[in-house]
């Protein structure tokens, strides 16, 4: 296998699209050393091993991550802009409307969470998962063990990475197999981060940036009760 980066992702077309939608698109922008051969054009060197594959895997997710860094960075930069031209369009009328609430108002998490949490269980395919997220217009679906515990969380995201390696190259039939093949326990994020419904907003909001996740279960005692999503933050200031 060579070391080098044979696929350069990227982000592309950052900017308002003709529907004046802010927006984003990830791009080819090189490729060396590409499989020719086969009836579809591939994105990886010839792996002649499940080891090969996997590292291959990883550096794709390795690339995207990349790029979907660099993404946050450029629509978070939007979305503060919009705001502030958001804010000065209010004009200074707006005092006794009364505060809208931010983090520094004491808001628990309860005052927040989505109280209606759809949830799968262990061996449910994962083909349910996507359909859910697709219905519910949602990120995130909780998984229960057989005793209706909390046993994971699977994301949009565990859901493409596993199934990239089935459908690269092979189209749709594959990834609808791997959807079919997969129980969300073998995807799943295992003994996710949880609050309490009393935490303060504040310290969700720093466990959810210091771990790098979307959405927080929450549980009282061993409870349930709720799910905590970035949607939830940005309801806040929108």
């Amino acid at each position: 296998m060579s070391e080098d980066v044979n696929l350069g992702l990227d982000i592309d077309e950052l900017g308002l699209h003709g529907s004046g939608k802010y927006v984003a698109r990830i791009a080819v922008q090189s490729a060396t050393g590409f499989t020719r051969s086969g009836a579809a054009p591939t994105i990886t060197e010839d792996c002649r091993s499940y080891e090969s594959l996997a590292q291959e895997v990883a550096r794709l997710k390795a690339e995207l991550d990349a790029a979907l860094e660099r993404a946050a960075e450029h629509f978070e930069t939007r979305r503060r802009e919009r705001a502030e031209v958001r804010e000065q369009q209010r004009g200074t009328d707006d005092g006794d409307r009364g505060e809208k609430a931010h983090l520094t108002s004491n808001l628990k998490v309860h005052e927040v969470m989505t109280r209606d949490v759809r949830t799968l269980h262990e061996n449910d395919q994962l083909s349910m998962a996507e359909e859910l997220m697709k219905i519910g217009r949602f990120r995130h679906v909780v998984v229960l063990d057989d005793d209706d515990k909390l046993s994971g969380v699977v994301s949009h995201r565990d859901i493409f990475y596993s199934t990239i390696a089935w459908s690269t190259g092979l189209g749709r039939y594959a990834h609808d197999k791997a959807l079919q093949t997969f129980p969300v326990k073998q995807v799943m994020t295992n003994s996710p981060q949880t609050v309490a419904p009393d935490m303060e907003l504040g310290e969700a909001a720093s466990l959810m940036m210091t771990h790098k996740i979307g959405c927080l279960p929450v549980l009282d005692g061993d409870k349930l009760v709720g799910i905590l999503t970035e949607g939830d933050f940005l309801a806040l200031i929108v």
